[in-house]
């Protein structure tokens, strides 16, 4: 029962919270116009992409953008023809890099120094980005103190189960990293196309070429920095999603185990000194891990039972307990709704659903991988990106 309490109680503070940020600030979310066309760098890191690197790159040189750009496609040692593809589009100005396979991070390493640009951005080699986007994010720029803008992730091709509950999810997810950006708590910018101006890497230094999450880790070391992290509502990126659960497993623990990597390594955020990054979201989202895998737990152990009533045409006989969990269900269905109205998604009530099945998965994926850390991590293990 005190279990049911807590589970309730911070989906509750948690969902009430967000519902203050964005009725305070809805008006502030749309993405602002730029007024300078800045020159910019994007960057391609690719690993045996050759199925996906010709659609990516045609998409880049769609984009409207009145300023100067190059596109820069680092060849990370790729095994198949990822190469000989990109450089089919060198007389359209491509340039591209070969080198001995080294990792994602290394690969952006090695774009940064040839990079011109005053803004870099950065793009998985299997994402495709919509015509506008550059225009919804280099606005954000205009104010100085903004380091960084994230786009707004779309699953390209929802084909399978799998991929129609990720879609749900990077829905949510973008909206969240909105509403994150008026506290100043932005945790990561993700590979899909993330603009960084170039001066963050003069300051901070490239990649960290040892972590699983490298968009975590930049992420976390411009907070430490008193970097401003934004998020654009309008500039779309389309990914391609793993398209079983065999898939989602293996990347979920690339991306999980690096969380743990890198909370660890900037634990030190978890302080007032870093507002309310410190002193909120970071906590928050530990700790609802923690419950999570706990409800987890104890559901499958019996402990933990789904809330008993009963319902006839005049009432329903709920307890306490049941009463709270009820009304966490709703606020989190509104919150799904508002999402679905912000990034003009028209089925809120399937984006729900679909969220409710992810988020047990996603639990289980977090119970096991974090097992598999812990021996890892003692066990002196060590993994390196591949791509995906």
């Amino acid at each position: 029962m005190l279990l049911e309490y807590a589970i309730a109680f911070a989906t509750i503070y948690v969902a009430v919270l967000f519902l203050l940020i964005y009725l305070e600030e809805s008006e502030e979310m749309e993405d602002p116009k730029p007024e300078k066309f800045p020159s910019i760098s994007i960057l391609v890191p690719a690993y045996n992409e050759g199925e996906h690197i010709a659609e990516t790159l045609k998409s880049l040189l769609l984009l409207e953008y009145p300023g100067k750009r190059e596109i820069i496609v680092i060849n990370d040692g790729s095994k198949d023809d990822t190469g000989e593809q990109a450089r089919k589009f060198a007389k359209k100005g491509v340039i591209v890099i070969d080198k001995p396979n080294g990792g994602k991070a290394s690969a952006m390493n090695v774009g940064i120094k040839r990079a011109k640009g005053e803004l870099v951005a950065v793009l998985d080699a299997d994402s495709i980005v919509a015509q506008d986007a550059l225009l919804h994010m280099v606005g954000y720029f205009g104010e100085p103190e903004i380091a960084a803008v994230t786009p707004m992730m779309k699953v390209w091709e929802s084909r399978t189960p799998a991929q129609k509950l990720q879609k749900a999810e990077y829905i949510l997810n973008s909206f969240t990293k909105k509403l994150l950006e008026q506290l100043d708590a932005i945790t990561v910018t993700p590979g899909p196309f993330s603009i960084y101006r170039a001066s963050v890497f003069k300051k901070l230094g490239g990649f960290d070429e040892e972590t699983l999450t490298e968009d975590q880790e930049i992420a976390l070391r411009m907070q430490r920095a008193n970097m401003r992290i934004a998020s654009s509502v309008g500039a779309i990126v389309y990914t391609d999603a793993p398209a079983d659960l065999r898939g989602l497993y293996l990347q979920r623990k690339r991306w999980y185990t690096g969380f743990l990597q890198n909370i660890w390594r900037y634990r030190d955020l978890l302080s007032p000194k870093y507002g309310d990054l410190g002193v909120f979201v970071l906590p928050v989202t530990l700790g609802m891990l923690v419950a999570g895998i706990f409800a987890l737990l104890a559901s499958i152990s019996g402990i933990l039972t789904p809330p008993e009533f009963r319902l006839d045409f005049i009432y329903a006989d709920l307890g306490a307990a049941q009463v709270i969990m009820l009304f966490a269900f709703i606020l989190g269905l509104l919150i799904t709704y508002l999402a679905a109205q912000r990034l003009h998604e028209k089925n809120s009530l399937a984006l729900f659903a679909t969220t409710l099945i992810m988020s047990p998965i996603l639990t289980l994926f977090w119970l096991l991988i974090i097992a598999t850390a812990a021996f890892n991590m003692l066990s002196g293990g060590k993994e390196i990106w591949r791509g995906g």
